[in-house]
């Protein structure tokens, strides 16, 4: 698993989740995402989920159990489109002791033993905005500057040193490069995932047009069919024989 520093995790590695950036479209009625949690312990691990907006999200389950190796699927989903880039969320995992019945985590001398796991929730507009400045973000050319080293470097001591620095950022580099391509993949799978909802809601659309095209034209044959009927009626047929009275109300006199 990626270091503290870098996504935000802290604690012992006791659960597993497939995914931890959550991207919403506002423009869709339901904002449902899907991530599975899996232990990386052999004991039973519980997790729970805390949000710093409770009423604008679903999750389900919010808490459980991890019994087995089978990975549990656990919804999210946004609220009536209302999504603000302050909301938080995170996963919180304890390994259960079986000696302690209740709740593991009102236990506070377990902190330390305790897995937590931020969330990037964010909007589909939000990421597509990241992936473009990634695309554009120019990466230092590292090879002008080992050639500077080699050439402007005289005492081998120094030179050594000025190596092992490029040698520091050529790592930092690698590791942000990799987490840019990771955030990518899950972008790309989270607007595919978007997309397909999208496509079944314009084939239900369509199917819905077509039922109110084909239930506006039963009716407009059903008036024309009317229409035909009093054309073919006697004038005197064609009054009302109350003197144009309405039934149930009183003529004005």
């Amino acid at each position: 698993m990626a270091a503290a520093s870098e996504t935000g995790v802290t604690g012992p590695e006791l659960i597993f989740i497939d995914q931890t950036l959550i991207c919403f479209d506002p423009e869709q009625t339901q904002n449902v995402q899907t991530v599975n949690l899996k232990r990386n312990v052999p004991q039973k691990v519980a997790f729970r989920w805390l949000t710093n907006a409770p009423t604008r999200y679903i999750v389900n389950p919010n808490r459980g159990v991890i019994l087995d190796d089978k990975p549990v699927p656990v919804t999210i989903e946004l609220l009536h489109q209302r999504f603000s880039p302050l909301h938080k969320m995170e996963l919180q995992a304890l390994v259960m002791r079986d000696n302690i019945a209740g709740d593991v985590f009102g236990d506070k001398r377990r902190t330390q033993e305790m897995q937590k796991i931020p969330l990037q929730l964010g909007t589909t507009l939000m990421n597509l905005d990241n992936a473009e400045f990634l695309s554009k973000q120019g990466s230092p050319n590292r090879s002008e500057s080992l050639l500077s080293i080699l050439d402007n470097e005289k005492n081998e001591d120094s030179k050594a040193q000025s190596l092992k620095d490029l040698h520091e950022l050529l790592k930092s580099d690698i590791v942000t490069i990799t987490k840019n391509i990771e955030s990518t993949q899950q972008l790309e799978q989270v607007l595919t995932q978007q997309l397909a909802v999208r496509t079944e809601q314009m084939n239900d659309l369509k199917k819905s047009i077509g039922e109110a095209e084909a239930t506006s034209a039963k009716i407009d044959e059903q008036l024309k069919e009317m229409e035909d009927e009093m054309a073919k009626l006697p004038p005197g047929d064609k009054s009302s024989s109350s003197g144009g009275a309405v039934p149930g109300i009183c003529s004005l006199q």
